[in-house]
């Protein structure tokens, strides 16, 4: 599971804190196990907790964004 969390955290890294969505796509890859979707989901709820830690401020206000990607075979 922490896999999930670092490749999450990567990826919202890299694409920055504003101006994207992170989601499962069209959705979850039969057979995912549902802790591994929820791993996935809550690193994405702490994305503001990560942009904080790197220094990177939120532009604008309301809903957190993060990139478009869809994680595959979690």
């Amino acid at each position: 599971m922490q896999a999930i969390v670092e490749q999450t955290n990567q990826l919202l890294l890299a694409a920055g804190p504003s101006g994207h969505i992170l989601n499962v796509g069209h959705g979850v890859v039969q057979g995912t196990p549902e802790a591994a979707v929820g791993v996935f989901c809550e690193a994405a709820r702490q994305s503001g907790a990560l942009f904080a830690k790197h220094g990177l401020a939120k532009q604008g206000s309301g809903a957190q964004q993060a990139p478009s990607k869809q994680l595959v075979g979690v």
